[in-house]
């Protein structure tokens, strides 16, 4: 178990323990392709493997450790490369060829939305977008034009009954109708 209490779970960057090392965090952890990179270029500026821009460590743009072949648990010193932020993320987007549900990113399936806010723009999968609008109109044809608006909900097991109690309630019950829609939460059985 992990800290918390809250289970250990495989990182997508692995961590060394070396407190005495200048990128460790409070805790004397480092993110390992980091530390590795620095020890091999040390804390001078470099330029980035991409485009040529000045990285620093913590500066501005800061340096990133990139990883050449894009698997982020390689971290042989000649895989790792110093790269600026925007050099980093951008070849992460182009190496996907797929959104996260499986279709293919081509110009005919992919559009650029705005973040609002900001000048940042963010690629969308139409494929997906269609598929979002097809189950909100299935989910609710009669709500179409107008807000969304939500059952009423009847607490119906205030007192702990058990499901042949309950029943037994439901039948005698004459403020419910076959219109209502019912909702019931069990906790464990009474012994």
């Amino acid at each position: 178990m992990g800290k918390h209490g809250k289970p250990l779970t495989r990182s997508k960057y692995p961590t060394l323990h070396r407190p005495d090392h200048p990128l460790a965090w409070k805790d004397g952890r480092v993110r390992a392709h980091r530390a590795i990179l620095f020890d091999k270029i040390g804390h001078d500026p470099q330029p980035c493997h991409w485009c040529g821009t000045t990285v620093t460590w913590g500066g501005d743009p800061e340096l990133v450790a990139d990883h050449v072949d894009g698997d982020t648990w390689n971290n042989n010193p000649d895989n790792l490369v110093p790269a600026c932020q925007p050099c980093n993320l951008n070849r992460a987007l182009k190496a996907r060829t797929h959104c996260k549900w499986g279709h293919e990113w081509t110009p005919e399936n992919t559009y650029w939305r705005k973040k609002k806010g900001t000048d940042r723009r963010t690629r969308m999968c139409r494929a997906c977008n269609r598929e979002r609008g097809r189950r909100k109109r299935v989910a609710a044809p009669e709500q179409r034009g107008r807000e969304s608006v939500a059952p009423p909900r009847l607490n119906l097991n205030p007192i702990g009954l058990t499901l042949g109690g309950l029943r037994e309630w439901l039948a005698n019950a004459d403020h419910i109708d076959d219109s209502t829609p019912v909702y019931v939460a069990f906790n464990e059985e009474p012994r």
